[in-house]
């Protein structure tokens, strides 16, 4: 899927060539972490932690595909490998594997992207506007191969990356039921919290979804509850 920024849609070779470079990136740095002798075993011990948090990972849930790809993202740019390092397997790449300065500035950017909730604000013609409802900044991104089925006032998990001046949306999209929004919105407008906090609360939604995916005959007030 294709989503870019607020730039000329006229451009949209520049968003093509910015998606390739950010998924070919991605491929590199997967590829790096499966040959890395100390990442490629750490991985069962974050998966196993981020089961924790958001839930079992099925092999034969409807949502596994997407659910894995939330984990390794997870995985690659927000667990540590140890306390005392501190460090991501994400940045053990950028100080490891062999990079030009041209893919080290990419990957800074990459570094620093957003993982949030985002509400789907607006819907245009040929794009979106969202809303990150953690620093409620919007963004607008040209909508190429549709956001079918999401609707405005719907909300989100997923990463918004920038490449090239570029917002991409990431590889996955965590579409919470509409029945909760209510109690999200109270538990978000309850306290404003820091980023670890955020994040937190983040992985234990998505818990709740991957709950409410599984048992879909139980109200949604009884898995939404904090």
């Amino acid at each position: 899927m294709f989503y870019i920024s607020d730039k000329s849609i006229s451009s949209l070779a520049e968003y093509r060539v910015a998606r390739t470079t950010l998924l070919d990136l991605i491929y590199r740095v997967e590829a790096f972490v499966g040959s890395h002798p100390e990442l490629s075993r750490l991985i069962i011990k974050a998966k196993d932690e981020f089961s924790a948090l958001a839930g079992k990972l099925h092999t034969d849930g409807d949502d596994y595909n997407n659910r894995i790809k939330s984990f390794l993202n997870w995985f690659l740019f927000d667990w540590k490998i140890s306390s005392s390092s501190q460090k991501t397997p994400f940045e053990v790449f950028m100080k490891e594997a062999k990079l030009d300065s041209e893919t080290k500035q990419y990957c800074v950017n990459l570094v620093n992207h957003q993982y949030s909730l985002f509400l789907m604000d607006k819907k245009f013609k040929s794009g979106v506007r969202l809303k990150n409802l953690y620093n409620k900044k919007k963004l607008l991104l040209a909508d190429l191969d549709g956001f079918e089925g999401i609707e405005s006032g719907d909300w989100i998990e997923t990463r918004i990356f920038t490449v090239n001046g570029c917002n991409l949306l990431g590889n996955y999209m965590i579409i919470h039921p509409a029945l909760a929004y209510k109690t999200l919105h109270k538990r978000i407008k309850k306290s404003a919290l820091p980023v670890d906090a955020w994040q937190e609360l983040i992985l234990k939604l998505h818990n709740c979804h991957a709950k409410w995916r599984s048992y879909k005959k139980i109200d949604v007030s009884f898995i939404y509850k904090f």
